[in-house]
């Protein structure tokens, strides 16, 4: 719909009345579309006979449109959070088939589960530091489907191994354990999904 939508917004005015007017609600929008590519003179949309070539691309596009139209998660993910600033449906973990590997999620860690876990996420958030002896370690938030956790941390081994990974963004499989003094997420290892 979204792609039908980015086409229409291409018509004119008045080729959007002509279309309003006239649509057969039987055929699809470039079915409408190919029965009024022609000028309004032989009974078509189009005004100007300098418009049929931007109208035959307009066509064109519905009929290749140049990438899948298929939802996934990831895409209904991003389109979520580029429009409302929140994924609702899906996380972006969602789409990713090493996901399943995830034995926990964010709400039992924050629920208190202090097993070694390993959880799928987003990565939201990352605060670098530079530790006493100038090694680099890391603060992030992390999210899935269930919340988000803003306090998991990295120490330097760690990071130093996985830097290249721990951006925001990045979707990851997380393996540590809640700390046993503190209300943080320690993490052990990351690979990316």
């Amino acid at each position: 719909m979204t792609h039908e939508f980015s086409c229409i917004k291409d018509l004119t005015k008045k080729e959007l009345e002509v279309l309003q007017e006239r649509l057969d609600p039987n055929l699809s929008l470039q079915d409408n579309l190919i029965n009024l590519n022609r000028l309004k003179r032989d009974g078509g949309a189009i005004a100007v006979t300098k418009r049929l070539e931007a109208f035959s691309d307009i066509i064109n596009r519905l009929k290749n449109p140049g990438r899948s139209l298929k939802d996934n998660p990831m895409s209904i993910s991003i389109s979520e959070e580029n429009l409302l600033g929140v994924p609702i449906s899906y996380s972006k973990v969602d789409g990713c088939a090493d996901a399943s590997f995830a034995n926990t999620t964010c709400k039992e860690i924050l629920d208190g589960k202090k097993s070694k876990s390993i959880l799928a996420v987003e990565i939201t958030q990352v605060k670098e530091y530079t530790t006493k002896n100038q090694g680099k370690m890391a603060f992030l938030s992390i999210r899935d489907d269930s919340l988000e956790i803003e306090n998991v941390v990295v120490f330097p081994d760690t990071y130093q191994q996985n830097e290249a990974i721990i951006y925001e963004t990045a979707t990851v499989l997380m393996f540590g354990q809640r700390s046993r003094d503190r209300d943080s997420f320690i993490v052990n290892e990351i690979n990316q999904i």
